[in-house]
């Protein structure tokens, strides 16, 4: 196997672990505030196609909560990353509810803004642009970390 291979399967590795650690932590807290997790999944992330983010859609859309920080951050990450540029509010609010992840508000693009002012440390709001990673510079828009 060679060396680039064995970094994508220790990345893939840990991509996997954290997942687990998320839907353990959502079934730690949904056992505490909400009914039992097995009655409200249906398909395992295998079962959904192996992505991290396909797996919690079938979590997520039996939920009346919006999902924790933990469970949110990567999924957002992962959908910037996947487009690889900015998103708005109201995209990842758009892109989220695709997993079946939805926003349980009023106003579910206001309630997107203040849950990524809470993910300040993670996320950084390009003016005109929208949400990117504040750790990974973008050169398109002149943002260097």
């Amino acid at each position: 196997m060679s060396d680039e291979a064995l970094q994508n399967a220790l990345r893939r590795k840990a991509r996997l672990e954290k997942e687990l650690k998320d839907i353990n932590e959502f079934i730690r807290l949904y056992r505490q505030f909400g009914t039992e997790p097995e009655q409200m999944l249906s398909v395992s992330s295998e079962d959904s196609g192996g992505t991290p983010s396909e797996g919690l859609k079938h979590i997520f859309a039996a939920t009346r909560a919006n999902p924790p920080r933990k469970v949110l951050e990567p999924l957002i990450q992962d959908l910037i990353m996947a487009r690889y540029k900015p998103m708005t509010r109201g995209e990842l609010v758009n892109a989220l509810a695709s997993y079946g992840v939805n926003i349980r508000a009023a106003d579910p693009r206001k309630a997107m803004g203040t849950m990524m002012w809470r993910m300040r440390d993670k996320f950084v709001n390009i003016e005109g642009q929208g949400y990117w990673l504040r750790d990974q510079p973008l050169a398109s828009v002149g943002y260097k970390p």
